[in-house]
């Protein structure tokens, strides 16, 4: 065996004996023979991406006093499945440090994992840590005209009743997703939600679920089963989730013979379609933006909720767009709001939202006054709707965190539900949320750790002002966010 090769061998057995002491939690040994293979095998260390690991278990070997000038060599991870799973495990290590309340060696972690891993990368390089933005102009000197959506949508001369005498009732058949099956303390998922609203607009509703995991349907069934749906109930409109970008409909055995149902509808009963899309933020980085597919020759309207889309669309596809909240769940909330002298944060936390842990870290690490309360929606201990949105007001300020994983800051379900629960809604900025609502009135936004500390400390100082944000937020999302201008709006926009 060549001098060359048996150098390689001897390098991939010192990193193999490395990851074994790594994986054990040994992080000092693990630190001394990542080392020592870097220094020796450089290649071998380009190709493992060493000084990832070796800049972990020197932040997990480092003594609390050493962890804030410690020196670590940053670059980018390979797109190798063991740099994936190396930066997976970091992440969870992240977690679990933060769960058990090492703020300090959690920012370090994340800190140095943000030059790898560019969803963090985008959270600390706007400044999450360092920087400030004009938020005051909100707080002191609200602008009080209309949210740009009034004129978008035409809110104010919408023909609402005349809108519910024309479809009462027509059938629709809404085509989406259930995310919670057999939980009686769950009745608010976007489904229900379209569907209980609908029926209160006037229109016979039918359901048709459209993504898996679902405990009944596989692509075959959903198929046949939408074929017969469409028979039985020969609806007037079909409100379909993300056709052909989602779900079943996405599959390419699918396009098809959904393509082929949805046309005959069209012929047969005069069927006009709608899709929609939860996640159009998503949507609009996916190759050739799949958002208006089939628009002018099986699609009617599109109905998404991200307005920083609007301007990727052509005048066309524009006008056959309804950019407008999804019904939301106003629970008519009793109980006394705010009696909680906290803000709180509840929600997931995943690959598609990882910013919201360094945002966790880096406000305890600050000592500010908000509790984060971590929800797993595959849990069969979550917490009803009703409970989630009394924790909502229970609290007085709700922090919302809104960046995705591509960057984007996005309008969120938690942004209206705050306001319903009589919540004071305190969020990260984004341009989806200020197209719906007005900032200083019916919520604030913030951009960086040093606006957070300065706006929880003028609100939780100052209850006037909760009170009216947290009026006014009601007052507005109670009337354009419950179904009525949905519907409204988007029935509108098939002429």
């Amino acid at each position: 065996m060549a001098h060359a090769d048996i150098g390689a061998v001897a390098g991939r057995l010192l990193v193999g004996l490395a990851d074994r002491k790594y994986l054990e939690r040994e992080w000092a040994a693990a630190l001394a023979l990542y080392r020592a293979a870097h220094e020796r095998h450089p290649a071998i260390s380009a190709e493992r991406g060493l000084p990832l690991m070796i800049g972990h278990c020197a932040i997990e070997a480092a003594d609390p006093p050493q962890l804030e000038t410690l020196v670590l060599e940053t670059g980018a991870v390979t797109e190798s499945p063991r740099s994936q799973t190396f930066t997976h495990d970091m992440l969870v290590r992240a977690k679990n440090l933060a769960s058990g309340g090492e703020y300090l060696r959690a920012s370090r972690l994340l800190n140095f994992l943000a030059s790898w891993f560019k969803p963090l990368e985008q959270t600390y390089g706007e400044g999450l840590l360092t920087g400030s933005s004009d938020w005051r102009s909100a707080f002191d000197r609200p602008d009080n005209r209309d949210p740009p959506v009034v004129a978008a949508e035409r809110l104010h001369d919408l023909p609402v009743q005349d809108l519910r005498a024309r479809y009462a009732g027509r059938r629709l058949l809404v085509v989406a997703r259930r995310s919670f099956f057999g939980g009686a303390h769950r009745q608010y998922d976007v489904i229900d939600n379209l569907a209980r609203t609908a029926t209160e607009f006037g229109l016979a509703v039918r359901e048709h679920h459209s993504h898996p995991p679902h405990p009944f349907l596989d692509r075959a069934s959903f198929i046949a089963t939408l074929q017969t749906a469409i028979d039985d109930f020969q609806p007037a409109v079909i409100l379909f989730e993300e056709l052909f970008a989602g779900g079943f409909s996405a599959e390419p055995e699918a396009v098809k013979p959904v393509t082929e149902i949805l046309a005959s509808a069209r012929a047969r009963f005069g069927t006009r379609i709608i899709t929609t899309y939860t996640d159009a933020w998503d949507m609009v980085n996916r190759p050739g933006n799949p958002l208006y597919t089939g628009l002018g020759e099986l699609v009617d309207v599109v109905h998404h909720c991200h307005p920083a889309a609007l301007d990727q669309a052509s005048p066309e596809q524009r006008a056959a767009t309804c950019c407008f909240t999804l019904p939301t769940w106003n629970p008519g909330l009793t109980s006394a709001a705010g009696t909680i002298p906290r803000g709180c944060f509840i929600g997931s936390m995943s690959y598609i939202n990882m910013s919201r842990l360094a945002w966790w870290v880096e406000t305890q690490r600050a000592g500010l006054p908000i509790d984060f309360i971590e929800t797993f929606q595959t849990s069969p201990e979550l917490a009803s709707d009703r409970a989630y949105m009394e924790t909502l007001r229970s609290h007085q300020l709700s922090i919302n965190l809104t960046r995705r994983a591509t960057g984007a800051t996005i309008l969120t379900g938690r942004t209206i539900e705050t306001m319903l629960a009589g919540g004071v809604l305190v969020e990260e900025d984004s341009v989806d949320t200020r197209y719906f609502f007005k900032p200083g009135i019916h919520f604030m936004p913030f951009k960086t750790l040093a606006d957070l500390r300065e706006i929880t400390a003028a609100l939780l100082d100052d209850p006037a002002r909760r009170h009216a944000l947290a009026a006014e937020g009601h007052r507005w999302a109670a009337k354009y966010c419950t179904g009525t201008y949905f519907w409204a709006a988007v029935l509108a926009h098939l002429g």
